[in-house]
């Protein structure tokens, strides 16, 4: 099971790099966000798997929408090196969020 998260994670930053030519740093943070997400939910509601799964893609899609409006848009016109900073400058809000995640 881990070894199909792994080649998840490492398809989607394949895909990333292919479509943009830039390494998204932030890729590991969204499955880490993913994984805490959901896991803390699980704990907390008491929610059949299927629904806190559900609802922990709804919330990290929300969050990948926001950066994407917010952080990539902007420089999504620049060179590979602003790429690569913007995609890193959301890295330190989405490592605070396990955080406030698990109190």
């Amino acid at each position: 099971m881990v070894g199909a998260i792994y080649a998840l994670v490492a398809l989607g930053l394949n895909i990333v790099f292919n479509a943009t030519g830039a390494v998204n740093f932030a890729q590991g943070e969204f499955s880490m966000l993913g994984g805490m997400l959901g896991a803390a939910m699980l704990s907390a509601t008491g929610l059949p798997l299927a629904l806190v799964f559900a609802g922990t893609v709804v919330a990290v899609t929300a969050i990948g929408v926001a950066m994407e409006r917010l952080i990539v848009r902007p420089v999504r016109h620049a060179d590979v090196l602003n790429l690569i900073i913007g995609s890193a400058r959301g890295r330190p809000t989405q490592g605070r969020l396990p955080r406030w995640i698990e109190g």
